[in-house]
């Protein structure tokens, strides 16, 4: 069936985790890292500064020192990144979808293990982030009367750092019942107009799976501010402009051999549906899989080349 209107998606990562990049992105972290340093500085006692200028103990102020130098090291290092595909991009005088996207023309592998390493990390990061918030709420704010606000706040917090480690192993459930696949490409790239013929690859069987849904969709990414008043804020925000879902029914239970499931759909036509991995925000095809199991259901996502 397919599906033209530009409609939201929720809950979806985007490709773009900040709406700013390049020099924009370096500028804004600088006085992040410089104030984390300087704080670390003072809390070493490396720039001399009296303990009487201190509330609180030394090692916890160098722990807020580093949250700012990690946020502006983040800034900085993303925007450096940035910065060095753009003059590659502009230097490398190749054809669009290799300068688009570091492409393997033969087929892509699905990114749950990579995506699932990234999400490890990021968990970490989160952690790690709110550290030093419980150290000073249980070592300063204990018996406090005015310490009910913040403790609802960091109780908070550790909800949502409970959801994510839970949100974690349930992706590593996913992952060790399924592993990795790949997607083959018959042609590469897939131009609008024309078909997009692939094969799914994947060892191990999808048991109990009586059909398989197959959805290819062009997705957009929008940079959009949010909120009102002093909670407005921007966001990335990712609309689904394209999908065409396709069934293939009658999948045999018994089938405990490697999958190789072929894979067809007619692409569109129009420039709006074109490939812009490289654009911030871009613009992106997707080829998504799903099949109702018993426990935790099947799901794997494939970066298609349509130009």
């Amino acid at each position: 069936m397919v599906k033209t209107e530009r409609t939201e998606i929720k809950g979806k990562t985007p490709i773009s985790r900040t709406t700013i990049h390049g020099w924009s992105s370096f500028l804004f972290g600088l006085p992040f890292a410089a104030a984390g340093i300087f704080i670390v500085l003072i809390s070493f006692d490396i720039i001399p500064t009296p303990d009487s200028k201190f509330n609180v103990p030394r090692y916890m102020v160098a722990m807020f020192g580093g949250l700012f130098l990690m946020a502006g090291l983040f800034l900085i290092i993303h925007g450096l990144a940035s910065l060095k595909y753009k003059i590659k991009k502009d230097l490398i005088n190749t054809t669009a979808w290799n300068n688009d996207y570091n492409w393997d023309p033969e087929k892509i592998n699905d990114s749950s293990g990579s995506n699932l390493i990234k999400f490890f990390f990021s968990t970490i990061f989160i952690i790690l982030f709110l550290l030093p918030f419980h150290i000073f709420r249980f070592k300063f704010l204990g018996g406090s009367k005015v310490s009910y606000f913040p403790k609802v706040l960091i109780a908070l917090f550790d909800l949502f750092v409970l959801i994510a480690i839970g949100t974690y192993f349930y992706k590593l459930a996913r992952y060790l019942k399924y592993r990795g696949s790949s997607l083959r490409f018959h042609q590469f790239p897939y131009f609008l107009g024309n078909n997009l013929d692939a094969t799914f690859i994947m060892n191990k069987p999808i048991r109990g799976a009586k059909e398989i849904k197959t959805t290819l969709q062009c997705i957009e990414e929008k940079y959009e501010i949010r909120g009102s008043g002093d909670n407005r804020k921007s966001v990335v925000v990712s609309y689904r402009i394209y999908s065409d879902s396709k069934i293939i029914p009658n999948y045999s239970a018994e089938n405990y051999g490697p999958l190789q499931i072929p894979i067809k759909f007619t692409l569109p036509d129009g420039e709006q549906y074109r490939t812009e991995l490289s654009k911030r925000p871009p613009r992106y095809w997707e080829l998504e899989l799903k099949a109702e199991t018993p426990g935790i259901d099947f799901i794997k996502t494939f970066l298609v080349p349509v130009y």
